[in-house]
């Protein structure tokens, strides 16, 4: 078990805690990984995200597999609301940080690195508006500090509407693992990215409400 950061002015903790200790339990299932009791998760939190994973192995100096991953991309905190992106990834992701890391200290920033195998990421629902969820289906991301993207297929859903299309780049708020706060007024399913963009559409389907166009 790694030692807790004592320094309150650390911006990064790199530890293992317990998942009841920490705002995104409600985010899974009993039974997943991220709210394992026997073998909680590691945890490498900033002001901007949160990454949970089980493993790490060290593939040179400044680049690290860590498996599985989950990032957890803040969207908004109204006390006992708890709402994020989700970006998770059971394959893990190898990750480029600008210098070598201290996983005790304040880490350094991402430079580049690539997601593993299947990826979703999720923002669940608001609760005042059922269908406003978004889920993004897809493969073979590669990320650097403030940028996802993939050239591969991937299938976009909001709400009851789907796209489906490849190339998609997500541009994020903030730098992945900066010290600013992100915007958390924004309640869109978008709020912690600043923008998506999906070079190729191959298919749309849009989901209306009861009634159609005019109902």
């Amino acid at each position: 078990m790694e030692p807790k950061s004592d320094n309150h002015r650390r911006k990064y903790v790199g530890t293992t805690l317990s998942p009841r200790e920490d705002w995104w339990e409600d985010l899974f299932l009993e039974g997943d990984w991220q709210r394992d009791k026997k073998t909680p998760p590691r945890v490498v939190k900033t002001d901007s995200a949160t990454l949970l994973f089980q493993t790490r192995e060290q593939k040179s100096e400044t680049r690290w597999l860590v498996t599985p991953l989950t990032i957890l991309i803040p969207q908004r905190d109204s006390g006992t609301a708890k709402k994020a992106i989700l970006i998770k990834n059971e394959e893990g992701a190898e990750i480029e940080f600008k210098t070598a890391v201290d996983w005790t200290q304040e880490l350094p920033p991402v430079v580049g690195g690539q997601l593993l195998g299947e990826i979703t990421i999720y923002s669940p629902p608001d609760d005042a508006f059922k269908n406003n969820g978004m889920l993004i289906n897809a493969r073979g991301l590669f990320i650097n500090k403030r940028q996802i993207w993939t050239n591969e297929k991937i299938r976009l859903q909001l709400g009851n509407s789907i796209v489906e299309g490849r190339y998609l780049q997500i541009f994020l708020d903030k730098d992945l693992l900066t010290a600013e706060q992100p915007n958390l007024q924004n309640k869109s399913p978008f709020n912690g990215l600043d923008s998506l963009e999906l070079t190729y559409v191959e298919r749309v389907h849009i989901g209306l409400e009861p009634g159609g166009l005019w109902p």
